[in-house]
């Protein structure tokens, strides 16, 4: 039996021979059409084949090996991995530039993400796709360097000097513990129901009270998220895997600051889901008419208005700017106490700074508004409290990128649109509670 790689370069074939069929002057003949005909059924048949042989091929993905008196899960390496690790992001944007069809792993990565698109009533508009699953591909370090010029250092030529990419806000939700569920390819719907009442009874025979309960839903569907990045053609030339990386990088941050930036502030208009702070039923905690000094009684009220609604269980966090970290540094608990509300714990290196606060995990980001206003007070902030794993993110399919090497073309900079679609809410608004008048220059 042919393994799913075999069988995709075998379709890629046949499409190609269709494509050229089509575009040829034989296709008008009988022949021409008989062949087209053939073709289209050897096609559709490999389709078959490829999602039952993928079936099989997923059942087998962890074998048990005994080495050296030990046991070890070898996770196998599934189809899906192995087409990512085919697919180059920069063979389909270079491709897309010269106008030409794409081919092999690139062609089917459109075909793919068209067809993920179409699952949920879409249809992609770019000349590059790609499927959802390439986009969980993460870059490997190299195992070698060459700092050491002893080591074969002289021996290395200067080709490309490298590239700073631009400084960007954090994402901060996810890490905080939101619900993200990648690849949906249907419009997603959660139900839930308030709590039943119950009563004592006088009597030993007295009729129950009667115990009701309602019904609501969260639902969730497709909005679309419209990206864009530039990217000089000097970097797409260096084909390298770090420039790869880049390129992704860049196309992953764009989107996730974006997605982050409606989850905390989303207005709930226009195609933007609505955000935690924009969310009727929230916790609201309010320091005074124009805002005011948060100080720790309010910090703590957070947590109040959580867990009087009984939802503080879960991923509970505080997120925040930099401005409310900075200002609750230096902030006592109590005065003359040496005791600040905010105080730092120790990151790992690579991994977003952290704070604790009340007891809680405090996170910031620049993504979190600092530019609220309230009566005649300005520039204020916010701050969240919640279970964060009661947000839900829901991404439908992948990528849908159209390439554009002509608006900036006399800096050499290829501009890469991108659309993804999105949706997100909350299990219960209850379970958050926010601050949206910090005033960070007012004394307590």
């Amino acid at each position: 039996m042919k393994k799913s790689v075999e069988l995709r370069e075998l379709k890629s074939q046949k499409v190609e021979e269709l494509r050229s069929l089509i575009n040829s002057d034989n296709f008008n003949t009988e022949e021409g059409k008989t062949n087209s005909e053939n073709l289209k059924r050897e096609i559709e048949d490999l389709n078959g084949q490829i999602s039952n042989v993928e079936f099989l091929e997923s059942q087998e993905k962890v074998e048990v090996v005994k080495n050296s008196d030990k046991r070890r899960n070898v996770v196998k390496p599934t189809e899906e991995q192995k087409f990512t690790e085919s697919f180059s992001i920069l063979r389909a944007l270079n491709t897309a530039i010269t106008g030409k069809p794409l081919q092999g792993a690139e062609a089917e990565a459109y075909e793919e993400a068209q067809r993920e698109a179409r699952s949920f009533g879409k249809d992609l508009s770019g000349n590059v796709g790609v499927p959802g699953f390439v986009m969980n591909r993460t870059a490997t370090s190299p195992s070698q360097n060459v700092t050491a010029v002893g080591d074969g250092g002289y021996g290395v030529f200067t080709d490309f000097a490298g590239h700073f990419a631009p400084l960007r806000p954090r994402p901060v939700v996810e890490a905080a513990g939101a619900t993200v569920i990648r690849g949906a390819t249907s419009n997603l719907r959660f139900t839930k129901n308030s709590t039943v009442a119950t009563a004592w009874e006088s009597g030993e025979n007295d009729e129950n009270a009667e115990a009701t309960t309602t019904f609501s839903v969260l639902d969730l569907s497709p909005n679309r998220l419209g990206a864009f990045t530039d990217i000089s053609k000097q970097l797409m030339l260096q084909s390298t895997p770090d420039v790869e990386a880049i390129v992704m990088e860049e196309i992953r941050r764009a989107i996730e600051n974006a997605v982050d930036t409606a989850a905390i502030n989303g207005a709930g208009t226009g195609g933007e889901p609505t955000g935690i702070l924009n969310e009727s039923g929230i916790g609201v905690v309010s320091l005074g008419t124009d805002g005011g000094a948060i100080n720790w009684k309010s910090v703590v009220d957070l947590e109040k208005e959580v867990a009087i609604d009984n939802a503080d269980f879960g991923r509970m966090a505080y997120i925040t700017n930099p401005q409310v970290r900075g200002f609750l540094k230096t902030t006592e608990k109590a005065s003359s106490t040496a005791q600040f509300i905010y105080t730092d714990t120790a990151a790992a290196a690579g991994e977003m700074p952290r704070g604790l606060v009340n007891g809680y995990n405090a996170m910031i980001s620049t993504n979190v508004p600092s530019d609220l206003t309230k009566g005649n007070g300005t520039d204020l902030s916010a701050m969240i409290f919640g279970a964060f794993n009661a947000l839900y993110m829901v991404n439908f399919g992948g990528l849908d990128i159209v390439v554009d090497p002509y608006t900036l073309s006399k800096n050499a900079v290829v501009t890469m649109v991108v659309n993804s679609w999105w949706d997100m809410g909350l299990r219960w608004p209850s379970h958050f509670a926010a601050i949206k008048d910090i005033d960070t220059t007012s004394a307590i």
